[in-house]
């Protein structure tokens, strides 16, 4: 069995296609290389034999099936693995060929993480900073829904007398006279004032071909179109019927409106939106008196000679001399937040504006180093980094951070691409480029499922993804709107997910469906079905599958 084995992984290594061998610069000894994957066959033959005494019952409930160093591999967590694979990842092998197959995965996995322990690639600063990062952002989301979300109750009598004050109540029949400049619409305002019909001059003057079209009229609106059709809402609520309203800046237009009949609303059509709006409004008024509580509680003090420091930096255009500042910009009862801190947060965040002038620095400091820091010490304090979930979440992401770390050492540069690489790529792996069946959706991901599911029910009786999209853990849910496209092969890294969306009805919301990273609330808008992708759109991709592949190649001579 041995001999077999080492055969065949001879005979792989020495059967790889020699893909772009000009481009690659491999140090490797071949030698070593295959005495590596020697070594390792050992270790599979263990399965092998494990596997045919488990089947004959006669060893403990979950024998190691394979150790690496210390660390074994047990034939629970290989079964879990496998299960854990989405169906198209599953080789089509006999069942010891697939444990086989299965198990050096994780033998891989596990001599790389061991190797990149060896580098002490988890010492790096900045894996340190992406691995607290990417916990701290899951544990702020978990932290600000169950400390602020659970706390907030709206009642029905709230909601009528929101209604009420704020125009709901009812929809405006309104006509309007659009013109390019501000010119215009005062002269327009004049004629008005002199007697002339609104509707004559809508005709004549209106630069909309709908409103001149019909004598100036538009139709019946409710006060959440207003905006919309830039009326805000203090006209739509306040201006009395028959009265002509002041200029108003329509774009890069200018328009008057007339609002010439009224017609009542039933609260039901806005009830969830007002309830929306209301769970928002209260939940920043928490949110900020328990920002303000947990800022005395740990004695938290701006201090005014920093953020002096960092307004002139960047009216200077030189943020970058923060970097290394360790002067404390925060002060707390035990330690500080430095200036180089600070100017970190911002670098990963992108922020480059509002901080030129004091009021509106302090207030861009606050919302992204102070809030985030009050609610990763409040945290801590309440247990919740030691949650479970957390735990495995910060076990998995620790080792992605490691796995990336060492991928980016072992092959860094080593090997180069040309247009002509990518194109052969391309044309010899046609199936790799499909516009994939794929499917556009509405999508919520909160942390619980009850609220997942209340979320469902709220949006089956009619209200909208964007109501509730500042609950959504996605950090792109806002810029989109709540609404994805996933493709086949979006099923690597959402397997739950897409395999969900690509069986569900269009239109139907669906849910919650435990998923990566919480629970989800979706409606398929569409499925669209495969078809070719061409070079153009496909480049990109193929120059970056291209890449992976071979970077895969030198992590195994690595390995």
């Amino acid at each position: 069995m041995l001999i077999y084995i080492r055969a065949r992984i001879e005979r792989n290594y020495s059967s790889r296609p020699a893909m772009y061998p000009h481009r690659l610069e491999s140090d490797g000894n071949v030698t070593t290389v295959i005495w590596s994957y020697l070594l390792q066959s050992r270790l599979i033959v263990c399965l092998v034999l494990s596997g045919l005494w488990v089947n004959c019952g006669t060893t403990p409930e979950d024998p190691p099936v394979a150790e690496v160093g210390s660390h074994q591999i047990s034939s629970a967590s290989l079964r879990a693995y496998i299960s854990q694979l989405p169906a198209g990842l599953r080789p089509q092998k006999s069942d010891d060929d697939a444990r086989v197959h299965h198990l050096q995965a994780l033998i891989d996995r596990r001599l790389l993480l061991m190797e990149a322990e060896t580098l002490r690639l988890d010492t790096v600063q900045s894996f340190r900073n992406a691995l607290r990062n990417a916990v701290d952002a899951r544990v702020a989301a978990i932290y600000r829904s169950r400390e602020f979300g659970s706390k907030i109750s709206i009642e029905e009598e709230e909601i009528s007398r929101y209604f009420k004050a704020e125009g709901y109540y009812r929809e405006r029949k309104f006509s309007a006279i659009l013109t390019a400049s501000r010119g215009a619409i005062d002269s327009v305002v004049a004629e008005l004032a002199a007697g002339r019909a609104f509707a004559e001059l809508a005709k004549e003057r209106s630069i909309d071909p709908r409103s001149s079209a019909s004598s100036g009229e538009l139709g019946f609106m409710a006060l959440d179109l207003a905006p919309r059709m830039h009326v805000p809402p203090e006209v739509f609520r306040d201006l009395p019927l028959g009265q002509v309203s002041e200029p108003l800046k329509a774009g890069r237009n200018w328009h008057v409106v007339l609002f010439t009949e009224d017609r009542p609303v039933a609260l039901t059509k806005f009830r969830d939106a007002i309830r929306t709006e209301l769970y928002r409004q209260r939940r920043g008024q928490i949110a900020a008196a328990h920002y303000e509580l947990l800022e005395n509680n740990f004695a938290v003090e701006l201090q005014g000679a920093a953020l002096n420091k960092v307004v002139e930096a960047y009216r200077r255009r030189e943020p970058r001399t923060l970097r290394d500042d360790p002067a404390p910009t925060y002060t707390w009862a035990e330690g500080d937040i430095s200036l180089g801190e600070v100017q970190s947060t911002l670098e990963r965040f992108n922020i480059t504006s509002g901080l030129t002038d004091s009021s509106h620095a302090a207030a861009t400091l606050r919302n992204f180093v102070l809030v985030p820091f009050l609610v990763r010490h409040a945290a801590l304090a309440a247990g919740y980094y030691e949650d479970p979930d957390i735990q495995r979440l910060q076990t998995q992401k620790r080792q992605e951070l490691i796995l990336e770390g060492l991928r980016k050492t072992v092959v860094g540069e080593r090997f180069s691409l040309g247009e002509e690489d990518v194109r052969r790529y391309y044309d010899e792996h046609p199936a790799l480029f499909q516009h994939g069946e794929a499917s556009f959706v509405e999508e919520l991901l909160v942390p619980t499922s009850a609220e997942a599911d209340t979320l469902r029910g709220r949006l089956q009786a009619g209200a909208t993804v964007v109501d509730f999209i500042d609950r959504s853990l996605r950090s792109d849910a806002v810029a989109r709107k709540g609404r994805f496209h996933f493709h086949r092969q979006d099923t690597l890294r959402y397997p739950i997910l897409v395999q969900n969306v690509m069986a569900a009805r269009i239109g139907a919301w669906n849910g919650p469906v435990e998923v990566e990273g919480g629970y989800s609330v979706f409606r398929v808008l569409e499925h669209t079905e495969a078809a070719p992708e061409p070079f153009e759109e496909a480049g990109t991709r193929a120059r970056a599958l291209l890449h992976h592949e071979l970077e895969g190649r030198e992590l195994g001579q690595y390995l």
